[in-house]
């Protein structure tokens, strides 16, 4: 069957339709967006209350990940280099090609409304973030040595947005593409498991507090969520 604007699959009367779908995965970024800003506050709060200082938690949560005599890095050099390649999940270079390459099959294929959400939700998603950096300005953590070079500022999270915006895309494509509930579940889990793993890795390299990390999924998974309304209807 051909596909109505690129985006309609086959078997158009079962039950779950497009727009449920968008729906009710558009509604679990929303709650997701909501539980990492709970979080936030919860962090921020929970400093002032009981450290008379906002950063503190924050501060606490990045040593955890490491060896309280020295400051290392947990893990040692081998679980050092897997978080920087995990960090590059979120990197604005590996975002680019993916887009890229799964956009250029999306268009090849006909399927113009899916190619466009790809592109312009994490393009938009990149220049919210760096737009928020800039406004915001807040300093980079000191707490511990950094185990990456840095040079803009600390809120929120480029790479934890970068990978929210584009793995929670790229799975609500899939999401709405696919009348097999396991599959949905599968590519959401993926792209948390993603997320959270990009921002881990923030966190581990001591290149960002962890409310910048929750502040990215906040704001990431909210434009993620705004996006696949507006741009697959």
């Amino acid at each position: 069957m051909k596909e109505k604007a690129g985006f309609e699959r086959p078997g158009a009367g079962v039950k779950d339709s497009l727009e449920a779908e968008l729906h009710r995965y558009t509604l679990n970024l929303l709650r997701l967006s909501a539980a990492a800003a709970l979080a936030a506050v919860a962090i921020y709060l929970g400093g002032i209350v009981f450290k008379g200082d906002a950063s503190a938690f924050d501060a606490a949560l990045m040593r955890t990940f490491r060896t309280p005599s020295d400051l290392m890095a947990i893990g040692g050099p081998r679980f050092e280099r897997f978080m920087r390649d995990v960090t590059a999940l979120g990197s604005f270079g590996v975002a680019a090609m993916l887009v890229g390459a799964v956009s250029g099959y999306l268009t090849m294929s006909g399927r113009w409304i899916c190619a466009r959400a790809l592109l312009a939700i994490p393009v938009g998603g990149w220049l919210l973030s760096n737009a928020i950096k800039v406004a915001v300005a807040r300093p980079r953590p000191g707490v511990v040595p950094m185990l990456d070079t840095v040079s803009d500022a600390s809120m929120p999270s480029g790479h934890t947005m970068m990978a929210t915006v584009l793995y929670f895309t790229l799975a609500g494509l899939i999401a709405m593409r696919t009348g097999n509930a396991r599959v949905r579940r599968f590519a959401f889990i993926c792209a948390l498991v993603l997320t959270i793993a990009v921002g881990l890795s923030r966190v581990y390299l001591g290149v960002h507090w962890p409310t910048d990390v929750l502040a990215a999924v906040v704001l990431g998974a909210a434009w993620t969520a705004a996006g696949l309304r507006l741009l697959t209807k």
